[in-house]
């Protein structure tokens, strides 16, 4: 009805360039405040609440699934440390022998490579030989370590 008046709808707003409050002035940008910039904040404030809540065992649905893979991962390494194996943890048993088998014959190679690089220097051995006496009960030791 307005339209056959000619009468149309006029956008009407402030522009400010300042605003003066408490002796501070604060200028357009610190005044203009757009939808991004709150979807924004609030996202990182939502982030920084869930990190906080993850850090303090607070148990809330959003979190829950984080607190469960972290204590199941807790939960893994423990039973690592305590060679406690069962049905879903022997795989990691496995490449912990592994591993420590492939150690273990880098070890002896290298022992055996040093043993006849001495070899060929027969005084140097003899020196050596008596030094490594006293230690052999120190290697023992140190290969028993290898496998807890």
């Amino acid at each position: 009805m307005l339209e056959k008046l000619e009468i149309l709808p006029v956008t009407v707003g402030l522009e400010m360039i300042a605003a003066y409050s408490d002796g501070l002035v604060y200028s357009r940008d610190a005044l203009s405040i757009t939808i991004e910039q709150i979807v924004s904040d609030m996202a990182g404030a939502f982030l920084k609440a869930k990190a906080l809540a993850l850090k303090a065992d607070f148990l809330v649905p959003e979190i829950m699934p984080e607190l469960l893979s972290k204590a199941y991962l807790q939960a893994q390494g423990l039973a690592l440390a305590a060679n406690f194996v069962d049905e879903k943890n022997i795989d990691i048993f496995i490449r912990k022998a592994v591993i420590n088998a492939t150690t273990l014959n880098s070890l002896i190679n290298k022992d055996l490579n040093n043993e006849n690089i001495e070899n060929e220097n027969p005084e140097e051995s003899q020196t050596e030989d008596e030094k490594d006496e006293g230690s052999g009960d120190d290697a023992a030791a140190g290969l028993g370590s290898l496998f807890g």
